[in-house]
């Protein structure tokens, strides 16, 4: 059955490690992943960042995976991408859920439900930290639970197990820019104390006598890490190849990269850190492509509401925007009054500049006029009729013969020559 409600303690509201927490991370643990309707009784649920974003107004994926990855690295969260499940660690310790022996009955059946060994491992470290912090619990001997939190308790935990970070360390992932540099850094040193290394740590572990309060999701078996960070900064200088330099900032609108920093030219091998940024890199053109597609929308919703505005203020044209008058072809009118009246004087200039162009003409011959310029016409000896059409004037009958060049005569033989 769904819950209905979560426990949320008031001393989690002035916890230091709470207070260290961002608001975007405090935003994701206490307000989406809490609360979660899907949450199960041993604190997992399924972990989808694309099906969060609605969750928040200005939310993101790529938001939610820096949040992620500050909450992971704050041991508030684990991970495992492959089957895609999350653990709020201290889940089942602050809500005191092995208390009650029907409570302890739903957490181990939500205990055989997690798909991810990690994370298994992960609750097995933490039910035996409940044990050894609780002992009076009546569910360890209680006759409906003892015998299935003996063989939880007796489960491969984290020391055995260990456990890889799902986000890769020195990395921003709000930003997706690193902030780290290579580990191949010859002045990179180990984390931690050197001795937790060999129980599966890559820090040390919280003293025996350290009682850590309820509320506390910091205060238990860190994480394991097998990170390195180095001590000076990677040069910025280089060649341009391409890559951004390590440790540029990215500009506000540079979409993240495709790849992690350690395949800057992507990989074929498996690689998490690179299936975050991929998705993250997916997340963003998808978003630039909705923005786009909303600002176009928007420019073209705001172009027609003009438009429509301006018919319904114009006192000249019909509600399509045209001027219809009797025996004219409709006209498409640009909602200005003053049109006719600036135009009708230009009209009339070409009218007058027009009449004054055929004043300067010659007035055509009256008839009587016309007649008695053909009869002189007529009198010219081999002027042809007026009424006739004259012969063509370049007419071979009209051309005379003139006295030949010798060397044509010469030319006029040979062709005759050869016709022959």
């Amino acid at each position: 059955m769904a819950r209905e409600y979560a426990r949320l303690r008031v001393s989690a509201s002035d916890d230091p490690d709470v207070e260290e927490l961002s608001i975007e991370a405090q935003w994701l643990y206490f307000k989406v992943l809490l609360p979660h309707p899907l949450l199960s009784s041993c604190g997992v649920v399924d972990w989808r960042p694309k099906h969060l974003v609605r969750k928040g107004k200005n939310a993101t994926v790529v938001k939610i995976l820096a949040a992620a990855a500050e909450l992971e690295r704050a041991r508030f969260l684990m991970f495992d991408l492959e089957t895609e499940q999350v653990l709020l660690r201290s889940y089942v310790r602050r809500d005191e859920l092995l208390k009650n022996p029907k409570m302890a009955g739903a957490v181990i059946k939500a205990y055989h439900a997690v798909a991810s060994r990690e994370l298994q491992a992960a609750l097995v470290t933490e039910f035996k930290r409940i044990r050894e912090e609780f002992p009076e619990y009546s569910s360890w001997s209680y006759k409906d639970t003892d015998a299935d939190l003996a063989r939880i308790l007796s489960r491969p935990d984290l020391a055995s197990v260990g456990y890889q970070s799902a986000f890769t360390d020195g990395v921003d992932y709000g930003n997706a820019h690193v902030n780290a540099v290579e580990i191949t850094n010859p002045d990179a040193m180990q984390i931690g104390n050197p001795e937790a290394v060999e129980n599966g740590y890559g820090e040390p572990v919280s003293d025996g006598d350290q009682v850590p309060g309820a509320d506390n999701p910091a205060d238990s078996v860190p994480i394991p890490s097998t990170c390195t960070y180095t001590s000076k900064p990677a040069p910025l200088g280089g060649p341009v190849t391409g890559v951004r330099h390590q440790g540029a900032d990215l500009e506000a609108n540079d979409p993240p990269p495709r790849s992690c920093p350690e395949h800057p030219n992507g990989t074929t091998e498996p690689c998490a850190a690179c299936g975050i940024f991929r998705r993250a890199r997916e997340a963003h053109d998808s978003e630039a492509k909705r923005l786009a597609a909303e600002q176009r929308a928007a420019e073209r919703d705001a172009e027609s509401e003009v438009r429509r505005l301006a018919i319904v203020n114009c006192s000249m044209c019909d509600s399509d925007g045209q001027i219809i008058r009797d025996g004219d072809e409709p006209l498409l009118c640009d909602h200005d009054p003053g049109w006719e009246e600036r135009t009708a004087g230009g009209r009339a200039e070409f009218q007058k500049a027009l009449a004054e162009m055929r004043g300067k003409r010659s007035p055509a011959p009256a008839p009587e006029e016309l007649a008695r310029i053909r009869t002189q016409l007529s009198a010219v000896p081999d002027y042809p009729d007026a009424d006739q059409p004259s012969p063509d004037p370049i007419s071979p009958a009209s051309v005379e013969p003139g006295p030949q060049d010798p060397t044509s005569q010469d030319h006029s033989k040979e062709s005759a020559h050869g016709a022959a």
